[in-house]
């Protein structure tokens, strides 16, 4: 992230109610709402990657939306296909 976009992100007015509304949220809830707050100031992004403790669920689909890449961790217990071998 180059600087310019560093300072847009502190510029007043994107996140100044997070600091004076201190009450409590999940870690995905917060994300989806940072995630809201930057799309709407068209900070420009490319990607997000986040633990499994962010999960794959409303974020991905947010993240979708806007047509962004994700890497998001997903708990040893998801279920999904193994990979594709390669062919000789």
């Amino acid at each position: 992230m180059s600087n310019d976009n560093v300072i847009k992100l502190i510029q007043p007015g994107i996140f100044d109610d997070q600091l004076t509304d201190v009450g409590f949220a999940t870690k995905p809830k917060l994300a989806t709402k940072m995630i809201a707050r930057v799309i709407a100031a068209s900070v420009p992004f490319k990607w997000v990657a986040g633990d499994t403790v962010y999960g794959v669920g409303d974020i991905e689909q947010q993240l979708r939306r806007a047509g962004k890449g994700y890497v998001l961790g997903a708990p040893k217990k998801t279920k999904g296909r193994p990979p594709a071998k390669a062919k000789a």
